[in-house]
């Protein structure tokens, strides 16, 4: 099969290589633990995803900065490895939220705090029903098909028109390979808004080539807008973030499919890209937003995964995820 290399500009540098990709088996017995939904029961056995990238990319991916921006279409099967921008050299400002004219705008309300997992005070997730409202039906439904067959579910939220911020591992999994199909439901199954199909993805060198968590973000693009709005985000001081009261939104597969829910909780330990948080989750609520209750329409954390037994995180939006998001919106 013929791999073409060649090189592309962006900023400081960058490196890329198009090819054709050739083609895991469950892990998640300790923690952490990845909060998508996952069936392989079509999966292609004994798929490799690490040697699906091609030697060329990896290569690439070894030179490359943990920010690196990588990129997959799973339409035509091209790979490309971009180095960003140096943050000096750009204005890195928070994105800002959008509510098209006439869309009907929703307050959340606190609720009690759970207890993550559901264990010790029960399940105290809340369903969201008005899901055609800002902010819930810019909050997406994944429904994701990945390199070896095996699909899955997952969230999102809209940060632009056509871009949903989500979890690193929601569009590469490290034994399932590339998202090669991803539907967006905008507020869910249940919503009066059109969905949209993809195959356009893309995460960072440091989540791709070395599931590093504190780099486990990613974003899916569409061809155009589904008129949602979209969420702004916050990159918050350590002091600001530590011990916030913060709302998760999301879509646990085990509730019905589709449905959006949410709980508050708050902010435990704050490290430099990463924060634990107390709102209770299920699979199915990877890359789903986590907001402050004050600033709601201000992403300032993607829920990534179950910590331990007593905390979940999320990966913190930082300047460089900002300046990630920046680099895909229209």
């Amino acid at each position: 099969m013929k791999k073409i290399i060649s090189l592309l500009l962006c900023g400081v540098m960058a490196l890329g290589i198009s090819f054709m990709p050739t083609q895991p088996e469950n892990h998640e017995t300790s923690f952490p633990i990845y909060e998508r939904t996952l069936d392989t029961t079509n999966a292609i056995p004994n798929y490799d995803a690490r040697a699906a990238l091609g030697s060329d990319v990896l290569d690439i991916l070894e030179d490359a900065s943990p920010d690196a921006r990588v990129n997959f279409n799973g339409a035509t099967g091209t790979i490309t490895v971009n180095e960003p921008p140096a943050l000096m050299t750009r204005n890195i400002a928070d994105i800002e939220p959008y509510i098209p004219e006439g869309l009907e705008i929703a307050t959340p309300s606190a609720s009690t705090r759970s207890v993550v997992g559901g264990n010790g005070s029960g399940d105290q997730r809340i369903e969201i029903t008005n899901v055609n409202a800002y902010p819930y039906c810019a909050v997406a439904y994944l429904e994701i098909t990945y390199a070896d067959n095996a699909t899955g579910s997952a969230s999102g939220a809209f940060v632009g028109p056509t871009t949903i911020l989500t979890a690193g591992h929601v569009v590469y999994d490290q034994d399932h390979g590339w998202a090669r199909s991803i539907t967006v439901h905008p507020g869910g199954l249940d919503s009066n808004f059109s969905s949209s199909t993809t195959s356009s993805v893309a995460s960072v060198n440091g989540w791709v080539n070395d599931a590093n968590l504190e780099y486990d973000y990613g974003v899916i693009t569409i061809s155009s807008s589904l008129g949602t709005g979209n969420f702004g985000t916050r990159s918050l001081t350590t002091s600001n973030l530590s011990g916030a009261d913060i709302y998760n939104y999301g879509y646990p597969g085990d509730k019905d499919d589709g449905t959006l829910w949410y709980c508050v909780g708050d902010v435990g330990t704050v490290y430099t890209r990463r924060f634990l948080h107390s709102a209770d989750t299920y699979y199915g609520n990877s890359g789903g937003p986590v907001v402050k209750q004050d600033d709601y329409t201000y992403i300032v954390g993607i829920h990534s995964s179950q910590n331990d037994s007593n905390y979940n995180a999320a990966t913190r939006v930082t300047s460089s995820v900002v300046s990630f998001v920046q680099d895909y919106l229209e």
